[in-house]
């Protein structure tokens, strides 16, 4: 079943997707945001970066951070390219096995819905939720938040 998770910043959501298809034994970790990272990867900008390194001024961007550039970039080509472009890229890549790490907006919960997944909340953070999604404790381990979503999934650890 295709998940998608969402949370605040720094929730543990890039983290839990990756228990998630370590646990399933298949499946990839999806974002809505990958085309964006490819832009900052063209600029320089390394994906694997600290979420402190994402509100950094960054010489590459012209003093930009990586996370104001993304916002921006994300406008853009949802203004250039149709407001659900980037959720149609993700779900041509998504499988059922697959985790989506950045689930935020309405538009990005709707869309997993209507390809048959669920929408993972991991809490301890206050966000606006969609009162369909599942909503996982994820302040203890990561196993025990894995299990969780497992669980939640009506699956099982491979």
């Amino acid at each position: 079943m295709l998940i998608g998770l969402a949370g605040a910043r720094g929730a543990g959501k890039t983290t839990v997707a990756r228990a998630i298809i370590a646990a399933r034994g298949a499946g990839q970790v999806v974002s809505f945001a990958d085309p964006l990272y490819a832009l900052l990867a063209g600029l320089g900008v390394p994906r694997a970066m600290s979420r402190d390194a994402k509100e950094a001024p960054s010489p590459h961007l012209g003093g930009a951070s990586p996370r104001e550039f993304l916002l921006a970039a994300g406008d853009f080509i949802r203004a250039t390219c149709g407001a659900d472009y980037l959720i149609r890229r993700a779900l041509a890549r998504a499988g059922s096995e697959d985790v989506i790490d950045d689930v935020r907006t309405p538009a990005e919960h709707e869309a997993i819905y209507q390809a048959g997944g669920i929408v993972i909340y991991l809490t301890g953070r206050g966000i606006p939720r969609d009162p369909r999604g599942i909503p996982i404790d994820n302040s203890g381990d990561i196993d025990t938040t894995t299990r969780a979503i497992l669980t939640a999934c009506g699956q099982s650890q491979s």
